[in-house]
């Protein structure tokens, strides 16, 4: 996972405005959690929106 994300974040901790680099971190954040939701709806029975649905109501 690592090499998926370290040069994104550190050139995303290189931006001094506080929102925008929060704003480059969420995307970060998203692309891992789109990217491993994907692999995870490739080997379950059950898909992405399923998965959303029951996360939400435990959350």
């Amino acid at each position: 996972m690592l090499e998926m994300v370290e040069k994104d974040l550190q050139k995303a901790y290189t931006i001094t405005d506080k929102q925008e680099r929060h704003t480059a971190i969420d995307a970060i954040k998203a692309n891992v959690v789109d990217k491993f939701m994907s692999k995870i709806e490739e080997n379950c029975e059950f898909n992405a929106d399923q998965i959303a649905t029951v996360s939400s109501i435990y959350s």
